[in-house]
């Protein structure tokens, strides 16, 4: 088919997908650097249009970012070296038509090749990732103000029991009570709140121990150890159990004696100042009053208002509360220096009038402030508002505003006079207050859904589902794009990947088993702890998998270890990223939370299948024994019948006949008897060798090491193979079942190494330490595969491991194919003193 018919229906099919799917698809040459295709996309993403993207010179100078243009030059190197399925990702960022940076997305695949098989041609899927880049730096900011927010240690907790005891407290609650954490353990918050809010707090707490509601707050007094009292904020949450019952109460405790101190001066100061105002308000109306029948004696009241004024501002200084009065008549408007101060204004170059006061007013409140101010106006009453205003150097104020009206013997309004608090502390101890109350009700819902899910994974029995339902909980905890669970494996001391999420079979082959350290779950088995690897892409130890970590589309790594009660690596738990990222300290803490959940579960099912292994071998055992048993009746029985028996019939016979032929000769009789006693050993070897089958009499006789020397030797004498018995410090006696349970694993081995083995020499050593014997049978034979027979054992791998276990003994065994076979058997060994 000719080149062009082929570009053509390529082409074709390129126009056909960019039709269904919302992004730019182009095909872009290598070699010339230029798009031979680029879909009509392009100008709703960039505001150019194909063409105009053609006619430029060079369109990565000219739309490509300067730090991202030298990544792509890296890269393309890369680009003509992709094999057919495989795609590369990268992003970048490109300047819109009308000026904006645009983050972009692309994956590349090979289009068409040269004659040297090299990429020549790519096709080019773009989307626009600008809001997605945004929103996760978004997310990061509000991370790192939670964070803050975490670490401010600003509250006290405690967990306490329904019996008021308790349970946990944390440093900072010890540091407000003045108690040593061992202290309070031994002491219920009843005997640490003040008597008279002592009822009130049974209250609420029967009403969330009698199923009313679940949680509650209020302010009440604790006595610290040295009788002062302490203001707080409790706020308690009960933790229930499946059937309802509470089972822990958690309460969060801010310390607010400050604000409440503050709370009380300032409302003395605010009945003091509104009596001051309410005397002065009645002295303003008395010298108006007289002002009209005599100018004289209004001066001196405004003398004696003055001197009032002076005393006030004293006050004012002190509790930050301004004073002021307008003129509803003339307009002007009076302000104590106070107000000034609170306003960040000088007294000298600032004349306060209605519209300049209102600049300050911050626009959202403008609105209230007027309607208030209104009302009041129209309605000759007092009011009071609370709202914020903006200082010139852009800083925010709270300020609580009240106002009285004078009105005249005829009703009509003279002016208002009033006082501006500035409660800007209070109201930031209010708004940081809440949102640490936010924050540790999140944690509180974080321990809540830990909590649910620990008792959904209890309530299940298959141990796949588990583990992934643990791997999906971490991966969303930490918004992890893919993760990973592996169960250590003893036998080869390595990882096993036995649940994923998000990756290709390419990753699972290449990490199907972990020994080395490279990798974050390697590094984290070896030094026990947490291993987070914040780009694959710059760790040096991590070089070895980086190809494959970028096949996989991952930047970044967690890797938390899971141990078992004893201590015993039980497996992993690892989370990747597509970006380089390190999980919070936070997300990090609730993940060794389900880490911990994770390492039970796997011992507790690991257990269970033992359990349930052991006991099916231990039935196949049995079963085994009986019909083993049977055999060698059987075989005994045709041995005594068919062997002995009529053995001893004709011999009968024969010393018969010789009874009745006297006329033998006494050389002739002679041989006759020879023949005969030569039958008697006969009989008296099968004999022995029967006997020695159903036990060793050697064993009683010789004891352990004569015996085994002496089955060796006969092993080596009727198959063969040389095979050398190497003891070592090994008492003359030793306890009878010890003694058999070796004797008979020995006959086992070294029958397995004639079926088997096709060994050239064998080794059975036997030594004693101070508490213990122990025996290795090693063959340099063919060996086999340990995997192929797990849970396939026969009868006399499994009658092996049963006769170990009778005497509390350990047995292993070690093989690789072509690399012989090692079975070791430790026993514990107590020898009574003579």
């Amino acid at each position: 088919m000719p080149e062009y018919s082929r570009f053509a229906d390529k082409q074709h099919l390129v126009e056909q997908i960019a039709a269904l799917v919302p992004v730019v698809i182009n095909v872009f040459d290598l070699v010339a650097e230029r798009d031979v295709y680029i879909s009509s996309d392009v100008v709703n993403l960039l505001g150019y249009t194909g063409h105009e993207i053609a006619q430029m010179g060079d369109r990565f100078s000219t739309l490509w970012h300067p730090d991202d243009i030298s990544r792509y030059r890296d890269n393309l190197a890369r680009l003509r070296a992709l094999a057919d399925d495989e795609i590369f990702e990268m992003e970048y960022r490109v300047r819109h038509r009308d000026g904006r940076w645009l983050w972009l997305e692309s994956r590349s695949k090979p289009f068409s090749r040269n004659e040297q098989g090299d990429v020549c041609q790519v096709v080019t899927a773009t989307v626009d990732i600008t809001a997605r880049k945004q929103a996760e730096e978004a997310l990061r900011a509000s991370e790192e103000r939670f964070r803050g927010y975490l670490e401010l240690g600003l509250i006290g907790v405690a967990i306490t029991s329904p019996q008021k005891c308790c349970i946990e407290v944390n440093d900072e609650l010890c540091r407000m009570l003045g108690y040593e954490r061992s202290e309070l353990l031994g002491m219920t918050w009843a005997e640490l709140t003040h008597p008279d809010d002592l009822a009130a707090n049974l209250a609420n707490f029967e009403r969330v121990v009698a199923g009313q509601c679940d949680a509650y707050s209020m302010d009440k007094r604790f006595v610290c150890k040295d009788g002062q009292v302490l203001y707080a904020t409790v706020s308690v949450k009960g933790v229930r159990r499946e059937d309802g019952t509470v089972e822990s109460f958690v309460a969060l405790l801010q310390d607010i004696t400050a604000r409440k101190e503050t709370q009380e001066g300032l409302e003395r100061a605010r009945a003091e100042l509104e009596s001051r105002v309410a005397e002065r308000t009645r002295e303003v109306t008395a010298a108006n009053v007289e002002l009209r029948q005599e100018i004289a004696e209004r001066q001196r009241a405004q003398e004696e208002l003055r001197r009032s004024e002076a005393n006030l501002a004293d006050a004012q200084r002190i509790s930050h509360v301004g004073s002021w009065a307008w003129n509803v008549a003339s307009g002007k408007i009076f302000w104590s220096l106070e107000n000034f101060r609170i306003f960040g204004l000088d007294p000298e170059g600032f004349h306060p009038t209605m519209d300049t006061i209102s600049m300050f007013v911050h626009p959202e409140d403008n609105a209230l402030v007027g309607h208030v101010f209104e009302k009041a106006m129209s309605e000759k009453t007092s009011f009071e508002a609370e709202h914020r205003i903006l200082l010139q150097d852009g800083s925010i104020r709270y300020l609580h505003t009240i106002g009285h009206p004078v009105v005249s013997d005829s009703g009509e309004l003279i002016e208002f006079v009033g006082a501006t608090m500035d409660v800007t502390d209070r109201k930031r101890a209010e708004i940081e207050s809440g949102a640490l109350k936010d924050a540790l009700a999140a944690e509180l819902a974080a321990m809540t859904r830990l909590h649910e899910f620990s008792t959904r994974l209890l309530s299940s029995t298959d141990l796949k589902p588990l583990l992934e339902e643990v791997l999906n909980a971490t991966m969303a905890l930490q918004g992890a794009d893919m993760g990973t669970v592996q169960l250590y494996n003893p036998a080869i001391g390595a990882l096993e990947i036995v649940a994923q999420h998000g990756f290709q079979q390419v990753f699972l082959d290449h990490f199907a088993t972990v020994h080395d350290t490279s990798p974050a779950c390697g590094r984290a088995l070896h030094q026990r702890a947490r291993v987070v690897i914040e780009d694959v892409q710059i760790d040096a130890g991590f070089a070895p998998h980086r190809h494959i970590a970028t096949s996989a589309g991952y930047r970044a790594v967690q890797s938390t270890p899971l141990f078992s009660r004893g201590g015993d690596p039980v497996g992993m738990i690892s989370t990747y990223f597509r970006q380089p990222h390190r999980p919070s300290e936070r997300d990090l803490r609730l993940t060794d939370l389900y880490a911990l959940h994770a390492a039970e579960l796997i011992e507790r099912k690991q257990s269970e299948a033992a359990v349930l292994r052991y006991q099916q071998e231990l039935q196949a055992l049995t079963a085994t024994l009986i019909e083993v048993q049977e055999r060698e009746s059987k075989y005994l029985a045709r041995e005594l019948h068919d062997g002995f028996s009529q053995k001893l019939a004709v011999l009968a016979m024969d010393m018969a006949a010789l009874a009745h032929r006297t006329e033998e000769s006494s050389q002739e009789l002679g041989g006759r008897l020879l023949d005969f006693t030569s039958q008697i050993g006969t009989l008296a070897k099968d004999i022995h060798r029967i006997s020695h089958h159903l036990h060793p009499a050697i064993l009683d006789d010789l004891g352990l090491a004569a015996a085994l020397r002496n089955q060796c030797a006969a092993f080596s004498e009727q198959y063969g193979i040389p095979t050398e018995f190497a003891p070592n410090n090994i008492p003359r006696t030793v306890p009878d079942d010890i003694s058999l349970c070796l004797y008979r694993i020995a006959q086992e081995c070294l029958r397995n190494i004639n079926k088997h083995a096709e060994a050239t020499e064998v080794r059975v050593a036997l030594n004693r330490s101070h508490d213990e014997i122990a025996m290795e049978i090693a063959d340099a034979g063919e060996g086999f595969d340990l995997d192929s027979i797990q849970g396939k054992g026969g009868l006399g791998l499994i009658s092996m491991e049963e006769r170990v276990r009778l005497v509390n003994g350990t047995f292993s065994i070690r093989s690789q194919p072509g690399k012989g076979t090692l079975v070791r058997v430790c026993v514990p060994l107590h020898l009574e003193e003579s």
